[in-house]
């Protein structure tokens, strides 16, 4: 009859049961047909319940005919009222759900089932199932009974984010984000979550050497670089302690002075002029993670937004202002200005207390274990760890801590901070 929209987590339908049904119905002919034509227009789609396009019937369609997986298969099933009477032989297994296009989950089912129900004509329906063939029945009557699949997972650690969706488009569904009053606040680290800090400095390294050579110019660049990454890393151990920070062009003056002295060249340039070039063509190279301009718009107008970032004032203003963050976030918090850094709780809760937030309202995201997540959790905040390079995870993440490696993972963080508090 028709292809129809499939809910959206949070749409509060997804979450009602469905009353028992008529098999006499009439309209029961419409809605298998839709459901039918809904079903077959999702790449992958095995099942479909009436819930999940906002009609209140307890009926469902499920065809795992398509699929290669071990288990029975009866075809199309258009299903009223359906209830398993008998289970046996679990197994945790992987689901996906149109309506939580984003997330997959580790949930675990019954192999076989005994299923009883009636079908379109009204007749009685009594089949044994097993395989993927019953779990999606057991899915799709969760759907009748207001269960989504995270209501069913047992750690946090079984939730993951999909990498593509099943349905007909590939866009974030605006129902993918949850209501306001579970998490209200938004955190963000800067360098290494939103700023691709170490791709700005690999670009501005190579635009450096190559105007310095094309001057004529020959020197160790080299060792000017190990002797830049040695400073880069001693200003990062110094993020900890908001009275140390000194302007960036005099540190790396000095780091390249000391260097040169140790083996001077006739001619070359001043380590005040190298210093002022190099961070010119850094301040040029700065630029986003590819994740980031799109999570941000569509959490805009829906969450408070703040940045929370290590470092001095003058350099990580110049890197919100460059990079225009004021289009999405409502404030920035930078250490030096706040009188205390990461993984000080302090700064967390003097962000908090700026914006009017209660920190356990509040989500931390950031890159760094120790920095960005324990000290939020310190401060009674929960947290997101990104590890966009896939590091060496430990073994048990802090409670409270989730795992992404994009950005659009974020949803499914979200999502779990809501319906999975139990988790």
């Amino acid at each position: 009859m028709a292809i129809r929209e499939v809910l959206t987590y949070p749409d509060p339908r997804l979450k009602q049961v469905a009353p028992e049904t008529s098999p006499r119905n009439p309209y029961l002919a419409v809605l298998f047909a839709d459901l039918v034509d809904t079903l077959r227009s999702h790449r992958g789609g095995v099942g479909l319940a009436a819930p999940q396009l906002g009609e209140a019937f307890r009926a469902v369609v499920v065809d795992v005919s398509g699929s290669s997986r071990p288990g029975s298969q009866h075809g199309l099933l258009r299903l009223v009222n359906p209830k398993v009477t008998a289970a046996s032989q679990w197994k945790k297994g992987r689901e996906g759900c149109m309506s939580l296009p984003w997330l997959l989950g580790n949930i675990k089912r019954a192999q076989k089932i005994r299923l009883q129900a009636t079908d379109e004509a009204g007749a009685s329906v009594d089949l044994e199932c097993e395989g993927y063939e019953a779990v999606a029945i057991q899915h799709e009557i969760d759907h009748l009974d207001g269960i989504l699949f995270p209501d069913r997972v047992k750690s946090s650690h079984d939730l993951l984010e999909r990498r593509e969706t099943t349905g007909p488009s590939e866009k974030i569904s605006e129902g993918a984000l949850p209501p306001e009053e579970a998490v209200q606040a938004l955190f963000f680290d800067l360098d290494g979550t939103l700023l691709d800090d170490l791709g700005a400095i690999r670009e501005a390294w190579e635009k450096f050497q190559t105007r310095w050579n094309e001057r004529g110019v020959r020197g160790d660049w080299d060792r000017l670089r190990r002797a830049y990454e040695r400073h880069a890393y001693e200003q990062w151990a110094l993020g900890e302690k908001p009275d140390r920070y000194d302007p960036p062009e005099m540190i790396l003056e000095k780091a390249w002075a000391h260097t040169l002295e140790e083996e001077p060249r006739e001619g070359f340039p001043p380590p005040g002029d190298l210093a002022r070039d190099f961070l010119e063509l850094l301040e040029s190279s700065w630029h986003f993670y590819e994740d980031a301009p799109g999570v941000l718009d569509q959490l805009r107008g829906r969450y408070r937004l703040a940045v929370v970032t290590n470092g001095g004032n003058d350099f990580q203003h110049r890197k919100y202002d460059q990079l225009g963050l004021n289009r999405w976030f409502d404030a920035v918090f930078v250490a030096e200005e706040c009188l205390a850094a990461k993984p000080d709780p302090e700064i967390f809760l003097f962000s908090c207390r700026h914006l009017g937030m209660d920190p356990s309202r509040c989500l931390m995201v950031g890159d760094n274990l120790k920095r960005d997540v324990e000290g939020a959790l310190g401060a009674g905040l929960s947290a997101c760890w990104i590890d966009r390079f896939g590091g060496q995870a430990p073994a048990v993440l802090s409670p409270g801590t989730q795992r992404i490696t994009t950005l659009r993972a974020l949803k499914t963080v979200l999502f779990s901070a809501i319906e999975s508090k139990n988790i």
